[in-house]
C-alpha cells in the first residue's frame, strides 16, 4: 500500500515532553508544552525541525 524507505540521517538532539492527559486537555497543553521546549531549544542553538505531537488514543 505504501512505499516505506529508510535513509541514514546525522545524530541529533531531540526535546520531549510526556504527558498523560485527556483529548479535551490537549488543546489547552500543546501550546504551552511547545512554548517550553522552544525556550529550552534556544539554549542549543534553536529549533532545527518541525515540532509534532504523537497522541496514542
Amino acid at each position: 500500500m505504501y512505499e516505506i524507505r529508510t535513509v541514514d540521517v546525522a545524530e541529533q538532539a531531540v526535546l520531549t515532553e510526556r504527558r498523560h492527559l485527556l483529548a479535551a486537555e490537549l488543546p489547552r497543553w500543546i501550546p504551552a508544552a511547545l512554548d517550553r521546549l522552544v525556550g529550552a531549544a534556544e539554549l542549543c542553538g534553536g529549533v532545527a525541525g518541525v515540532p509534532f505531537v504523537a497522541y496514542h488514543a
